[in-house]
């Protein structure tokens, strides 16, 4: 027996209506006046056989009265037979309320053939629903990343149903089980009918259902305890499916007029190899390159290479695409890139020298702008500066600025290196022989900001190891590269020339939080490239020496390749870093002026305004989701280009396979679900599993019946006790019946 309102207030009440009869006819005794009055002693022989039969009568209607406000109440309390009390009863086909989970993730949206997993999906829907009756609860969650309530707990009308069922459409997300099936629960609570039954609607992708966390393996047996599950699965058709998974600049510097390598990892998702899979890369909507893959293998996923030039300064929207197939939402990968005129570099000298490679930039210079340290039509413009130049810089004129060997900065370079790289600049430093560890923690390692911004620097040093004198081999660097875009940059060359570059000398270096290690050494692991992010910025950190003093790194093919990378690196803006679908899009916005709100526009082209606010001193424009691919603008200020940023969907819902039968079977095992596999006729699973009857409106009847029954004979009651007093008249011609009650 389950209660669909509250027991104990109806409860209460119940035992309140109760009490009041009682009250009632208890107090009625003391209403009794007793008059001696002669003639009523002549009837007292004759009343007093009366007396206990009436008393008899009236604790019978006081009972019936008693049980029918009783029976009022608890019909109002909504008991309900559980499945288990209604089949002892033999009942079945009670009022049953409904909650569909539906599947929404974009591998829903699969199209083998006429119909898609989604349709087939809605299709299931109105086959559940068909079954109901008016007026019955129904609700519908969509499950994505987040859940979508469509309906919640509405009585079934199929005009309605009808009408959201033409609306929902397949979400571009990953299926995130957990919080959906929270939702879902709590969703299923709320339905107030004595069979609830819940059906996950889902294309069973293997990569979703294999293998449930224990947090929604638990969500479900709490959804058990409230009703019946069902699983009904609908991944039909084949599972052949290719996707474009990464896009992302290589090398080359992001200016006008440069040539940039692009890296495009294609997966092949399905079960049979694909071959001559065309590959595209597009710069706005015009293409600029591609290439056909003549083979990609069976779950592989294959790296694709294509240039792309840009004639045009700006912040440029790109995209690499294949040929649309069955899933074409992830045919398509985005990615902006912010091309500059020209980038200019500040690198300050910490040992200048007038002898040829002497000098601390001396081979820093030319690996920045090979031909000169001027323009070399690579978009980079090098400015050297002695460390006694430094503090008449305007730094805001740079895009990075290189420290090398210098040894100590004041507190007015401090406090300006600080805004630098905070508003988003790019900061990189070289150690050596000048430097002092404990003056470089005191001012950049240790040392908060005055913005609370932390310290600068990504380590605390420690002291400097090894021989500079070459007198030892020193280190090799690691040829285990980790996933950081410059040490990705060395990909390229082959382990055992990366492997060939040695360190005599370095500074141990503990990272501060926030901070990671890009270059390693292989003997001990010790950092010889660190970076952290400082405000819109980032900050690199070299352990050793920018010439050859403590490494011989300068003069091997990888020290070109690093400062390159290194220098796109930290020109790339935090808006150029792609966003997935359902995340929060958040743009960094100039520090000057005062915008309350920003115009944001999405992929479709409609205009959304979005909130500024400010954190750590930062004015960002912050939308709570992004929810779909592709390029969104914001416009902080009319007189500006928008700022664009890249929008993609999940890379693993691109493995679309669903649960064989053994697998679902053996998946589904494991949960507190009843399976209605997909050639089972949904009519029969659910009329063997519904039963449950609702006593509501049965004990209201009864209540009914009981005042009727109640009615009728203290109606009859009164009529014989009238007819008894008739034939006893007292001489003075008033009735015995006076006085006496119960």
């Amino acid at each position: 027996m389950a209660f669909l309102n509250s027991f104990a207030l109806w409860g209460s009440l119940a035992a309140l209506g109760v009490a009041v009869p009682i009250l009632i006819h208890i107090l009625s005794r003391f209403r009794i006046r007793r008059t001696d009055w002669a003639a009523m002693e002549l009837l007292r022989r004759a009343l007093i056989e009366r007396k206990r039969q009436v008393r008899i009568e009236d604790l019978i209607l006081l009972a019936l009265r008693c049980l029918a406000m009783a029976l009022a109440a608890l019909a109002l309390a909504r008991p309900a037979l559980t499945p288990a009390g209604a089949q002892l009863l033999g009942g079945a086909g009670g009022r049953s309320g409904v909650l569909i989970a539906l599947d929404g993730s974009y591998s829903m949206g699969y199209k083998p053939g006429l119909k898609s997993r989604f349709d087939l999906a809605v299709g299931r829907i109105r086959e559940i629903c068909s079954t109901l009756e008016p007026g019955n609860p129904v609700s519908l969650v969509v499950m994505g990343d987040r859940p979508r309530i469509e309906l919640r707990n509405v009585g079934y009308d199929v005009e309605r149903l009808e009408k959201v069922l033409r609306t929902i459409k397949p979400l571009p997300e990953a299926l995130n089980i957990e919080p959906c099936l929270a939702q879902a629960r709590d969703l299923l609570a709320e339905i107030k009918a004595p069979a609830r039954e819940c059906y996950v609607i889902t294309d069973g992708q293997a990569t979703s259902w294999a293998a449930v966390s224990e947090g929604a393996a638990d969500t479900l047996a709490e959804m058990k305890e409230l009703g019946q599950i069902f699983f009904v699965p609908v991944g039909e058709g084949g599972a052949e499916n290719m996707a474009v998974t990464r896009l992302e600049a290589a090398s080359g510097v992001l200016r006008r007029g440069a040539v940039v390598r692009y890296a495009i990892d294609v997966h092949n998702a399905g079960e049979l190899p694909q071959n001559q899979v065309t590959v595209q890369l597009f710069v706005g909507d015009t293409p600029v390159d591609q290439r056909i893959a003549p083979s990609m293998p069976s779950g592989k996923t294959t790296t694709v290479t294509l240039y792309g030039r840009f004639d045009d300064a700006g912040i440029q929207a790109v995209s690499a695409r294949l040929e649309p197939d069955a899933l074409p939402l992830d045919n398509i990968r985005y990615a902006v890139a912010d091309i500059r005129e020209e980038t200019k570099i500040l690198c300050v000298d910490g040992e200048p020298s007038d002898e040829p490679f002497k000098s601390e930039t001396a081979f820093l210079a030319p690996a920045l702008a090979p031909s000169s340290g001027d323009d070399d039509g690579s978009g980079l413009k090098v400015v050297t500066v002695n460390d006694a130049e430094f503090p008449a810089q305007r730094l805001s004129d740079y895009g990075v600025v290189v420290l090398a060997n210098v040894s100590d900065v004041g507190d007015h370079q401090l406090r300006a290196l600080r805004s630098f790289v905070k508003d988003g600049g790019g900061l990189i430093v070289f150690l050596g022989d000048k430097t002092n560890p404990e003056l470089f923690n005191s001012r950049m390692a240790q040392a908060e900001g005055p913005d609370g911004a932390g310290p600068l620097l990504p380590a605390e040093l420690g002291q400097a190891v090894g021989d500079a004198s070459g007198a030892s081999d020193g280190w090799m660097m690691s040829s285990q590269l980790s996933e950081h875009p410059i040490a990705q940059a060395m990909a390229s060359m082959p382990p055992e020339q990366r492997s060939t570059v040695s360190f005599r000398r370095y500074f141990q270096a503990r990272p501060v939080e926030g901070a990671q290690a890009v270059l390693s050494l292989a003997q001990n692991g010790d950092p010889i490239l660190l970076e952290k992010p400082y405000g819109r910025g980032k900050v690199l950190l070299f352990t050793t020496t920018a010439d050859r003093d403590w490494t011989d790194m300068v003069v091997h093919p990888a020290y070109l390749m690093v400062l390159q990378q290194a220098v796109t690196y930290l020109t790339r803006r935090g808006y150029e870093t792609p966003i997935t679908v359902s995340e929060p899009l958040i743009v960094g916005l100039p520090s000057r002026g005062a915008l309350d709100a920003v115009p944001v526009r999405n992929p479709k082209g409609e205009e959304l305004t979005v909130k500024v606010t400010e954190r750590n001193g930062q004015m960002s424009a912050s939308l709570e989701h992004a929810d779909l691919p592709g390029i969104y603008q914001v416009q902080y200020a009319a007189a500006q280009a928008p700022v664009k940023v890249a929008v993609n969907v999940e890379p693993s819902e691109s493995s679309i396979r669903p649960l064989r039968e053994r697998e679902l079977r053996t998946a589904v095992s494991k949960l507190p679900v009843s399976l209605i596999e997909a050639d089972k006729d949904i009519f029969d699973a659910i009329r063997e599993s519904r039963v449950g009857l609702e006593l509501w409106r049965v004990l209201m009847l009864l209540a009914l019946a009981v005042l009727v029954v109640e009615g009728f004979l203290a109606r009859w009651f009164s009529k014989r006790i009238a007819a008894a007093e008739s034939v006893l008249v007292a001489p003075s011609g008033l009735t015995a019946r006076a006085g006496m009650s119960g």
